[in-house]
């Protein structure tokens, strides 16, 4: 599935002119080594937009059976916690499970390109998208993450261990103990005066 996905992707850049065929071949190879999306290989190596590859990701979406009827998808609900309640209602995402090497996520064609966008970007993770139904999607949203008062606190994951890491003091993200300031009496060159001066030791 994952070769086949990447082959579709690469091909139509390759329709529109943006990557040849040993560029795409270049690509593979890199995503079957690091396991990063093809999109973002396709970008860093060959300066590819990330305009051009979304376009070619909706494309490939429309034309290769990605259509779903999300009622009869097999969720897991471990995947539910990959996106916030947030996450999930501003960019209509469904989180489905995890197959063949790739998180699969559900979302609407008319949310398509930013639900994509958004996916590459926050997920770190290569990420497959299927569409269904705009009120499929709704009506799962509505019923699995309900807008709250509390919805607002409720990060996914991903965004806790960031926001937890981001708001230690900067000793405790480097080190286990806080540094040791010893404060000591020094001499100045012009004064001969004692003054004071601190060090930090680690």
């Amino acid at each position: 599935m994952t070769g086949q996905i990447h082959d579709r992707i690469g091909a139509i850049l390759r329709q529109h002119g943006q990557l040849t065929e040993e560029q795409i071949t270049v690509v593979l190879n890199v995503q079957r080594e690091s396991g990063h999306p093809f999109g973002r290989i396709a970008q860093t190596l060959f300066g590819i937009s990330r305009e051009a590859i979304e376009r070619a990701w909706t494309q490939q979406y429309h034309s290769f059976g990605t259509e779903v009827d999300l009622p009869s998808q097999r969720i897991d609900p471990d995947i539910a916690q990959t996106l916030s309640r947030r996450e999930a209602r501003q960019f209509w995402l469904v989180p489905l499970r995890r197959e063949d090497g790739l998180l699969l996520l559900a979302t609407c064609a008319e949310r398509l390109p930013r639900a994509t966008a958004f996916a590459w970007r926050r997920l770190g993770e290569p990420v497959y998208l299927l569409v269904a139904p705009k009120a499929q999607i709704e009506e799962h949203l509505d019923k699995h993450y309900p807008w709250s008062l509390s919805c607002d606190a409720q990060p996914s994951k991903a965004t806790t261990g960031y926001m937890q890491r981001l708001t230690k003091p900067l000793w405790q993200r480097q080190a286990s103990q806080p540094p040791k300031i010893v404060v000591k009496p020094t001499t100045g060159p012009a004064s001969g005066r004692r003054q004071w001066a601190t060090e930090q030791t680690p």
